[in-house]
């Protein structure tokens, strides 16, 4: 049986997520973090606010590697490719947006995902068009879509995507709670 799921996307560093108001959050997904400058004490973060964790850290060849932390805080995932879970009877897929490049995209698609992670390292320039193919991926394949960003300079953005294909929108830039 599904149920719903309560995600928070996240621009804000590890240290400034500790002191947020998370008791709502059963999934925590994060903008890629850079290796340097960026501790990732995540794991007690996610035993002491007693949810899931996931993201991905930007390493110095620039690949993502996707992490993955349970609500006791022991890394259930740390590695290049996609990682499918099961979070309140929903199916989640965690997975860098490279991963939807043809072949490997109706891999995924067989996989019936409620819910796509994806994180990507990109220019500002680019987001705009990353959005308009999310938008269009979450419509035809019916799947609520989150998406995390990395951006020259240490900024990062996120936004996330309908099973109808609608962008949903956030009043927070840095931290944003969504219903799935």
């Amino acid at each position: 049986m599904r149920n719903n799921l309560s995600v928070s996307l996240t621009a804000l560093t590890v240290e400034e997520l500790a002191k947020e108001d998370l008791s709502s959050t059963n999934l925590i997904f994060m903008c890629p973090l850079s290796v340097e400058g960026e501790g990732r004490n995540i794991s007690n973060l996610a035993s002491k606010k007693i949810c899931w964790i996931a993201g991905s850290t930007i390493g110095q060849d620039g690949l993502l590697r996707q992490f993955l932390y349970n609500d006791a805080g022991i890394l259930e995932k740390d590695s290049f490719d996609v990682h499918p879970f099961f979070l309140f009877g929903n199916k989640v897929l965690l997975l860098p947006y490279d991963a939807l490049q043809i072949p490997s995209r109706w891999k995924i698609y067989n996989m019936a995902p409620d819910l796509l992670l994806l994180s990507s390292v990109t220019i500002a320039e680019e987001i705009a068009e990353l959005r308009l193919k999310l938008k269009a991926l979450a419509g035809d394949w019916k799947v609520n879509i989150a998406c995390a960003f990395s951006l020259p300079k240490g900024k990062r953005r996120f936004g996330a995507f309908s099973a109808e294909g609608e962008e949903v929108r956030f009043q927070d830039s840095a931290l944003a709670v969504w219903r799935v």
